[in-house]
């Protein structure tokens, strides 16, 4: 941004040094313009508390849906855009949401069997992970079970604990006609891709997948997500905007100090912030109390920043924000808040 602005005030000059001292009057207004379009743009929001839901636990989102979890083995789904809701079926953990899917575990884990349900069509089908899986889920616990995390057309991402059971999580993929199982992509030039057949695709050059070396050095993908326009997020441990084919790269945030809740299933070590056609958004929190201290954005596909400001009083511990096409949500100490989703033409 500071850049763009140097070359438009050298612009400025150069014309006014053309046409003559009697354009010098104009050049205050252009430049004065210029540096006002740098500026973040301020979003005066009214948030509304999300009735009936009780004490919330925790909250994933899609583009339509927003899972709402009401307890450890309980959850609400709001499809934003008819306003209805229901709760998820009885004796069924919800375990993820991925655009119109929802992953539930309406069986004892160690069994491998989970549902799918597709919110759309309302049909549910049974989805067996492999057994090579399940070794030592049912003498270890639960604890030890891998899980559907995301799902596609053509793979189902399951997450579960890595060979220290306490130390961090793995994911792998299992092929949904075959059962295959495979690792993960270490290629930082192809993305994981659950509607592929060959379960990775291309990225988009000059950009590629993050890759990041852990303290415990051990190296960890990041991600790399498609948000329209030609636009991508890459995310490590620096959240940063790029767009295919430029080498364009905007910082966002950094995870020790940001984040908010990926619209999109995530399949990586470091997942991407919440994020439409129209905004990226993320809430920064003070990293020693975990309050939250502001909600911030990026506009496409014109890159402005803003700073998203309730107007309403609002909860601040543990303060975090998602996105749908249409509602920005807040969630913090266990309440659930909602308002529009953030667009350049509402300031």
């Amino acid at each position: 941004m500071r850049r763009t602005l140097t070359l438009l005030c050298f612009w400025t000059i150069g014309w006014a040094a053309v046409v003559g001292v009697a354009a010098i009057a104009m050049i205050a207004p252009a430049t004065s313009s210029a540096r006002s379009a740098t500026r973040p743009v301020v979003l005066r929001t009214k948030f509304t508390p999300v009735s009936g839901l009780g004490s919330v636990g925790g909250l994933l989102t899609s583009l339509q849906y927003a899972l709402v979890y009401t307890g450890y083995t309980t959850g609400t789904v709001i499809d934003d855009r008819t306003g209805t809701s229901e709760q998820t079926p009885t004796g069924c953990t919800p375990l993820s949401l991925t655009g119109s899917t929802l992953a539930l575990a309406c069986q004892d884990q160690a069994s491998g069997n989970e549902t799918l349900d597709d919110l759309q069509t309302g049909q549910a089908s049974t989805f067996t992970i492999n057994p090579t899986m399940l070794m030592g889920c049912g003498t270890l616990g639960t604890y030890a079970c891998p899980s559907v995390s995301a799902t596609g057309t053509d793979w189902v991402a399951l997450s579960g604990p890595d060979e220290n059971y306490h130390i961090g999580y793995d994911t792998e993929f299992q092929n949904r006609a075959t059962g295959q199982i495979v690792d993960p992509s270490t290629d930082p030039k192809r993305t994981i891709d659950l509607n592929a057949p060959g379960l990775t695709v291309p990225v988009c050059l000059p950009l590629m997948v993050p890759e990041l070396q852990n303290s415990d050095g051990v190296t960890r993908t990041g991600s790399l997500l498609a948000v329209g326009h030609g636009f991508e997020i890459a995310t490590g441990h620096q959240s940063y905007l790029e767009r295919c084919g430029t080498h364009l790269r905007i910082h966002l945030y950094s995870l020790n100090q940001g984040g908010s809740i990926s619209t999109s299933a995530c399949t990586a070590w470091f997942c991407p912030p919440a994020a439409n056609a129209h905004s990226v958004v993320w809430a920064t929190n003070n990293p020693k109390t975990r309050e939250l201290r502001s909600i911030s954005g990026v506009f496409l596909p014109s890159k402005r920043r803003c700073t998203i400001k309730p107007t309403t009083a609002i909860p601040r511990a543990n303060g975090t924000v998602a996105l749908t096409d249409r509602h920005l949500y807040l969630y913090a100490d266990n309440q659930l808040w909602r308002a529009s989703a953030p667009t350049l033409s509402m300031r």
